[in-house]
């Protein structure tokens, strides 16, 4: 028998062993391919919205950079102003590097042990 490979994110599939019903079966795979449907929408749309995020950040320096110019109230005088710009792609980066992969990774390694401590107890 071929040895199973582990699963990345430590999210698997529905199971099917041990069911007796098949049409139970059936509606019990219909439930949870749609809540992984739900789920996996849900996580383009925090994806998304972090880039829009991003982006908002940098649009907005940029704005109220350029009205500071405008109004000569810039202690800059208005040199050097394109320092600012990128503020919301920086803090992006930021948070995706800085939070989200290391959480991820942290999740998948306590998973993958996880799975590993059942397969010891199993035999």
């Amino acid at each position: 028998m071929p040895a199973a490979i582990p699963p990345i994110t430590g999210v698997r599939a529905p199971s099917v062993e041990g069911r007796v019903d098949p049409s139970g079966l059936i509606r019990s795979l219909d439930v949870r391919s749609g809540l992984l449907t739900w789920y996996m929408l849900l996580q383009m749309l925090r994806r998304g919205l972090v880039l829009d995020l991003s982006t908002a950040f940098a649009t907005e320096w940029d704005t109220k950079i350029k009205q500071m110019i405008q109004m000569s109230i810039s202690l800059f005088n208005g040199a050097n102003h394109a320092l600012l710009e990128g503020f919301g792609t920086t803090f992006g980066y930021l948070w995706w590097y800085g939070y989200h992969l290391p959480r991820v990774r942290e999740r998948d390694t306590y998973y993958a042990r996880l799975e590993a401590e059942r397969a010891a107890q199993r035999g």
